[in-house]
């Protein structure tokens, strides 16, 4: 079967304009399927710390504390290829701007 590349999925309460989505639950999720070694997400809260669990092909790969607007590695030096990721937050109020591919 075919993968679709570069597709995400929100999952949680939510307000997006032009440039972020915030995340408005008390939890809540990103999916991203995308094919690449590397993929850093620019993102930020103004309210913070918020946990972020990040989970590649369904294993939890590493924890990551979001706090200023940054860019934030999630997950490098993987072999280049399909891969789905999904990060969990654990609080409201993350800014999510853009990922990038490396």
């Amino acid at each position: 079967s075919k993968s679709i590349q570069n597709t995400r999925w929100l999952q949680g309460e939510r307000k997006a304009d032009e440039e972020k989505v915030t995340l408005q639950a008390s939890a809540g999720s990103i999916w991203l399927q995308y094919n690449a070694s590397d993929l850093v997400l620019v993102a930020g809260t103004a309210r913070g710390e918020v946990e972020a669990k990040v989970y590649v092909d369904g294993v939890l790969h590493k924890t990551i504390l979001v706090k200023d607007f940054d860019a934030y590695t999630l997950v490098e030096w993987l072999e280049i290829g399909d891969h789905a990721v999904e990060v969990k937050f654990n609080k409201p109020w993350i800014e999510l701007y853009a990922f990038t591919f490396g």
